[in-house]
């Protein structure tokens, strides 16, 4: 791992070498913050990730190429998005917001760039990061815009993984029916188109669907013998509460 990262090092280095004599080259120092930057995610040093990141956007800001700029925001939400999800279950919206903003910066600078590809990918992973961050209304917004444009551009793989990210949605919002069928449309489409990894992703998530519908309606059934229990008179008082009308309890 120190030899990944001392090689990121040294080709950073060299970058800031050659742009202190030609002026220009913040390009060959941007790449190399983001190679510094996946070594450290690979190896799980987040924050150094994040720092490398973050320093990589700024450094393709200043070579104001605008796909490079993009590439180095995405690289941005990803290893903000690993940090916060390094967290477990109880994600700050701070630290979720931390991948959001990027994401977000992403979509205007890549709308800018005019190109269709650049902005579906941005889209998704706005959406993707909205969607953990439990912004379920602009999640689905983002998702179904990248949708449109996977569609517009004929790309079945995006247009797939879009799909199930909008039934994602639809299961974080407690849509069980909505999300099974929208996640059983995203698993034919990357069937279709060959995508094994998001037809894998669409089945553990269809079967998480399922597997927590079927709970809930076990919890219901459980619960629903008490409550008939309870209606039952019981002497005098018990009469009176026998005689109100329990049936809304049920509906």
């Amino acid at each position: 791992m120190e030899t990944a990262v001392e090689k990121a090092k040294e080709m950073r280095r060299r970058g800031k070498d050659i742009r202190h004599r030609q002026g220009k080259m913040w390009l060959v120092e941007a790449q190399a913050c983001k190679a510094l930057a996946n070594v450290f995610q690979t190896f799980e040093r987040l924050v150094e990730a994040v720092r490398a990141a973050n320093e990589a956007v700024q450094l393709a800001k200043k070579a104001t190429y605008k796909p490079i700029i993009v590439e180095m925001m995405l690289l941005a939400v990803k290893v903000n998005s690993s940090l916060v999800l390094q967290d477990g279950a109880q994600v700050s919206m701070r630290g979720a917001e931390k991948a959001v903003r990027p994401a977000r910066e992403a979509v205007t600078v890549a709308k800018a760039t005019g190109k269709r590809s650049l902005v579906s990918t941005c889209l998704y992973q706005l959406a993707e990061v909205q969607l953990m961050s439990y912004q379920l209304g602009p999640a689905m917004s983002s998702a179904k815009e990248a949708l449109d444009k996977f569609r517009e551009a004929g790309d079945k793989t995006g247009e797939a993984g879009a799909v199930i990210l909008i039934g994602e949605t639809h299961y974080a919002g407690g849509k069980h029916d909505k999300a099974e069928e929208t996640v059983k449309e995203g698993i034919d489409l990357a069937t279709e188109c060959g995508d094994q990894r998001k037809e894998s992703y669409g089945r553990a998530l269809l079967q998480q669907i399922q597997d927590s519908r079927r709970a809930q309606q076990e919890a219901a059934m459980a619960a629903r013998p008490a409550m008939v229990w309870d209606a039952q008179p019981r002497g005098d008082q018990g009469a009176k509460v026998g005689e109100r009308d329990f049936s809304s309890s049920f509906r």
